[in-house]
C-alpha cells in the first residue's frame, strides 16, 4: 500500500498504510511489555510458600535411601514424610509465628489448626494451594499456564490479566484490518491466498483464547476468587479462627444470647506438650522443638474462636470494585501499566493475610462473638437524633408561644 509494484493490482494508499503500521506497533508494544513483566515475575517472584524446617533433612534422607535402595524408594520417602507430617499436625513442630496465629483471623481446619501440607512439611497460609506441577505450595494460586511456563498466582495475576487484555486488542486490530482488505481485494480481483486465510484463522483463534482468558480471570478477580477456589466456591465451607481479646467476656455473651457454644484454641502450644509429642514421634530431632520454643519465648498467648461459615461463603468478598482494586491497583493508571504489584500481595495487616469482607463481621455478630452494631449505636445517639430532638423542642415552644399570643389577642376589646 505504501509502494506497491507496478504490476500489482493493489492501489496506492500511503495514508491508510501509515495508520495501520502505527496502530499495529502501538498495540504490539504493551503486549510485549506486559508479557515480559509477566515472565519476569513468574521467574523471580512466583509466590511460593517456604518449605518447612524439616523438609531439607528429610529430603536428604530420601535421597540417601534412594541412592542406596532404588527398589525401596517410595515406601521410605512416604514413611519419613508421614511421620513428620503427623508430628507437625499434633503440635510437635511449632509453625512460624508470622504465618497465621499473630493475625486476628486466619483460615483453619475444624480443630483450629491451619491446613498442613505433607509434601512441603509446613502449615499453609490463607488461600494457599499445593501445585503438583512445581511441587510447591503457592499463595493464592490461580492456575499453571504453559504459555508462560509457570504459576499464575497473587504476584502475577495482574500482569496476566493485562497481557490477555492487550493481546485481545492486538488480535482484534489484526483481524479487522486483514478481513477488510482481504474481502476488498477478493471482491475486485477474485484473489485467493492460503497464507491470508491462515493468518485470519490464527488471529481469530488467538483472539478467542486471549479474550476468553481475560474475561474469565477478570470476572474471578471481581468476586475475589481464583480458578482453583472457584471449583468448589458454591459448596465450600470455611472454618475461621477469630481472635478473642477477652475470651471470658465473649463466652459469657454467647451463653447469655443462647448461641451455640464456641470452640476455641490457644496459641502458642505448651512446650511440655511439644516435648512429649516429639518423644512419641521419634523421627524429628529434638533440636527443632527446642529452637522453636526459644524463638517463641515471650510471645503473647492468644485465644481464638473457631467459626463455621455457611456453604458458598466468601470471606474475602469486599464488593466488585474493591475486589478489582485488590488485584489491579488502587488507581486507574495501575490498571493499565504493568509496573506495580497487586495490593493483595501485601500481607502486613494485623487483621488477616488478605483483606476481609463485611460478611465476616456479620458472622461474628450472628455467632455472638461481638455485640450487634445496632446495640452499639443505640447506646450512643447520633448527632442527627440530637438535632431532631432539639428541633422538636423548639417547635413545641413556638407552638406554645403562638397559642399564648392568640389567647391574649382574643381577650383584647
Amino acid at each position: 500500500m505504501l509502494n506497491p509494484p507496478e504490476f500489482s493490482d493493489v492501489p496506492r494508499r500511503p495514508g491508510a498504510a501509515i495508520a495501520i503500521l502505527v496502530t499495529y506497533y502501538f498495540l504490539l508494544l504493551p503486549v510485549l511489555v506486559s508479557y515480559a513483566r509477566l515472565i519476569h515475575t513468574i521467574v523471580t517472584n512466583p509466590g511460593y510458600v517456604p518449605r518447612g524446617q524439616q523438609w531439607e533433612p528429610l529430603e536428604s534422607q530420601e535421597k540417601h535411601h534412594r541412592h542406596g535402595r532404588q527398589h525401596n524408594r517410595k515406601p521410605v520417602g512416604e514413611k519419613l514424610r508421614g511421620s513428620a507430617s503427623s508430628a507437625a499436625l499434633n503440635g510437635s513442630l511449632q509453625p512460624r509465628v508470622q504465618d497465621f496465629w499473630l493475625k486476628d483471623v486466619y483460615i483453619c481446619n475444624y480443630d483450629g489448626r491451619p491446613p498442613f501440607c505433607s509434601t512441603c512439611l509446613n502449615f499453609k497460609p490463607d488461600r494457599t494451594h499445593h501445585c503438583s506441577e512445581v511441587d510447591r505450595c503457592v499463595r493464592k494460586m490461580d492456575h499453571f499456564c504453559p504459555w508462560v511456563g509457570g504459576i499464575v498466582s497473587e504476584t502475577s495475576v495482574k500482569f496476566f490479566i493485562q497481557f490477555c487484555f492487550y493481546a485481545a486488542l492486538f488480535c482484534t486490530n489484526t483481524l479487522v484490518f486483514m478481513t477488510y482488505f482481504y474481502a476488498e481485494r477478493r471482491r475486485k480481483t477474485g484473489f485467493l491466498d492460503v497464507h491470508w486465510i491462515l493468518a485470519l484463522a490464527f488471529a481469530a483463534m488467538f483472539l478467542l483464547f486471549s479474550a476468553g482468558m481475560f474475561a474469565s480471570t477478570f470476572q474471578l478477580a471481581a468476586i475475589n476468587s481464583t480458578t482453583v477456589e472457584n471449583l468448589s466456591r458454591k459448596i465450600k465451607v470455611w472454618y475461621l479462627a477469630v481472635y478473642m481479646p477477652r475470651p471470658e467476656e465473649a463466652i459469657r455473651r454467647v451463653e447469655t444470647h443462647g448461641k451455640t457454644a464456641l470452640r476455641t484454641i490457644t496459641y502458642p502450644r505448651p512446650a511440655e506438650e511439644q516435648q512429649i509429642l516429639l518423644q512419641q514421634s521419634g523421627s524429628i530431632p529434638a533440636q527443632a522443638s527446642t529452637t522453636a520454643n526459644h524463638s517463641q519465648a515471650g510471645l503473647p498467648i492468644r485465644t481464638f474462636a473457631i467459626l463455621e461459615t455457611p456453604a458458598g461463603f466468601n470471606p474475602w468478598d469486599c464488593g466488585a470494585l474493591q475486589n478489582i482494586k485488590e488485584v489491579m491497583g488502587n488507581n486507574l493508571l495501575d490498571w493499565f501499566l504493568p509496573v506495580k504489584h497487586s495490593p493483595c500481595t501485601n500481607h502486613s495487616s494485623d487483621e488477616s493475610m488478605f483483606r476481609l469482607g463485611p460478611q465476616v463481621e456479620r458472622l461474628k455478630e450472628e455467632s455472638g462473638l461481638v455485640p450487634p452494631r445496632h446495640q452499639l449505636k443505640g447506646n450512643r445517639p447520633t448527632h442527627r437524633k440530637k438535632r431532631r430532638r432539639k428541633s422538636r423542642v423548639l417547635s413545641d415552644e413556638q407552638q406554645t408561644k403562638g397559642r399564648g399570643h392568640t389567647s391574649e389577642d382574643r381577650s383584647l376589646p
